[in-house]
C-alpha cells in the first residue's frame, strides 16, 4: 500500500503541471483500467476475460459465492492493489474488506456482512489450510468473537488474495486462480487509470462489468482460467 500511496502522489503531481479540462470528461469504456487488468494477466487476452468475467459475477449476481478465489502472486508495482482495491472495491461499498491479512487467529467477525475481500501477505502454507479452503469454498462460515456466542452465517464471500511469493500451483489448485504478473506496472498506464478513476472510469468499469461484458456460460462454478489451459494441454 506504501507503493500506491507513493504512486498516486508522483502522478497527481505530474498531472498537476499540465493543463486539464474545466470539467472532468468520463470515459466511455475505461480502457485505462481494463489495460491494467490485461497488463496484470500479462497480455492474455482470454486470462483478461475470466478474470473480468469472475469480477463480474458477483456484482451481476448479488449474494453470488464463486467457488474460486483469485491468487494474485508477485512482488509489489506491478498494479495488484491498484485493481483490486481501489477500483473494484469501492463497487463493494462497505460490503468489502480491504487492505486486511489473512486470519490466522480463530476470531473471525470480520466476514459477517462482507461480500469480497482482499487479503494481502498470504503465504504458501495458507494454501491448504482448513480456513482458506472454508473462506473459499463452504456455504456457511462459523464465525467466532471474543465473548459472544459462536454463529453461523451465509458465506457471500469472494477473495482475493496476495502475495509477494512467486510460485506455481500444485495439483490442488482446483479453487486457485492464479495471475502472475510479471512486470512493473509503467508510468504512463499508471497514470492513465489514475486519470480515469478521478474522471468518472470506475463508474464506467462498473458497468463494463455489469452490463457489456459477455459472460458466456461463466458462473460461479466456473473451472480457474489456469485449470482449464491444463486440461486443453493434456
Amino acid at each position: 500500500m506504501k507503493f500506491i500511496t507513493s504512486l498516486f502522489a508522483k502522478i497527481r503531481a505530474f498531472f498537476g503541471s499540465i493543463a486539464q479540462p474545466a470539467a472532468p470528461v468520463a470515459t466511455t469504456a475505461a480502457p485505462h483500467i481494463r489495460a491494467l487488468l490485461l497488463h496484470l494477466c500479462n497480455q492474455d487476452n482470454a486470462q483478461a476475460t475470466w478474470v473480468a468475467r469472475w469480477l463480474a459475477y458477483p456484482l451481476r449476481h448479488p449474494g453470488a459465492k464463486m467457488q474460486t478465489a483469485l491468487l494474485v502472486a508477485g512482488s509489489q508495482g506491478a498494479g495488484k492493489s491498484l485493481l483490486f482495491e481501489r477500483i473494484v472495491g469501492p463497487m463493494y461499498g462497505n460490503q468489502a474488506q480491504l487492505g486486511g491479512v489473512l486470519p490466522r487467529r480463530t476470531f473471525n467477525g470480520w466476514a459477517i456482512g462482507k461480500r469480497y475481500a482482499v487479503l494481502q501477505d498470504v503465504l504458501v502454507q495458507d494454501l491448504g489450510t482448513g480456513l482458506l479452503k472454508s473462506l473459499i469454498a463452504s456455504p456457511n462460515i462459523v464465525v467466532r468473537r471474543a465473548g459472544v456466542p459462536d454463529i453461523a452465517i451465509n458465506n457471500h464471500l469472494n477473495l482475493v488474495l496476495m502475495t509477494a511469493y512467486d510460485f506455481q500451483l500444485g495439483l490442488d489448485s482446483r479453487r486457485l486462480a492464479l495471475l502472475t504478473p510479471r512486470n512493473p506496472l509503467p508510468v504512463e498506464l499508471a497514470a492513465g487509470v489514475v486519470h480515469e478513476i478521478e474522471n468518472g472510469g470506475l463508474v464506467d468499469f462498473h458497468q463494463y462489468l455489469t452490463q457489456e461484458l459477455d459472460m458466456g456460460d461463466f458462473d460461479q462454478n466456473a473451472k480457474p482460467y489456469d485449470a482449464m489451459e491444463r486440461a486443453v494441454a493434456a
